[in-house]
């Protein structure tokens, strides 16, 4: 196992684990390193009680969000699972703790090499997480606008958030 530690210091945990449960995003910000995914209808959301789980690829990518703040991404392309816990690190501060576990025909290159893709995936997805705080603190919505199929994931959390304050949506 690898573990690996991402700061991200200007985005609140909600904003970061909303990031990760949509990929409405990911054909323009992820357009490198993420070719392709989000493109097609082959993106599916299922959401249980406190489980979404997210088919981006039939056979390549999945991961699923645990509320309300454990994710699991699963990589059978790459012989790979990640599994990150978000936690607020001060005011509209997150600290993401991603751990990998790798098949065992996967070697030390192929790990660090999958780490570094990954984090690079991470890091872009960090200026974003913070652009979307600025928007949140402008006070010029109450909350997001979130498209009713591409964004499920986020409204399912959003939902289980306002039931666990007694404020259901």
């Amino acid at each position: 196992m690898t573990r690996t530690v991402v700061s991200m210091p200007s985005a609140w945990w909600k904003v970061v684990a909303e990031n990760f449960m949509e990929c409405y995003h990911c054909p323009l910000v992820h357009a490198q390193t993420l070719p392709g995914y989000g493109s097609d209808d082959e993106y599916v959301v299922t959401t249980y009680d406190t489980l979404v789980t997210h088919r981006l690829d039939r056979d390549r990518f999945s991961w699923a969000n645990l509320f309300p703040n454990t994710q699991i991404s699963v990589f059978g392309n790459h012989g790979a699972l990640v599994a990150r816990q978000l936690v607020p690190d001060g005011v509209g501060r997150t600290k993401a703790t991603l751990d990998y576990w790798f098949d065992s025909d996967v070697d030390k290159v192929g790990e660090a090499a999958y780490v570094e893709w990954f984090e690079e995936i991470v890091g872009e997805d960090v200026p974003l997480c913070a652009s979307v705080q600025v928007g949140l603190e402008s006070g010029l919505l109450e909350r997001g606008l979130l498209h009713p199929s591409e964004e499920s994931g986020p409204l399912w959390f959003e939902q289980l958030i306002g039931n666990a304050l007694g404020e259901p949506l």
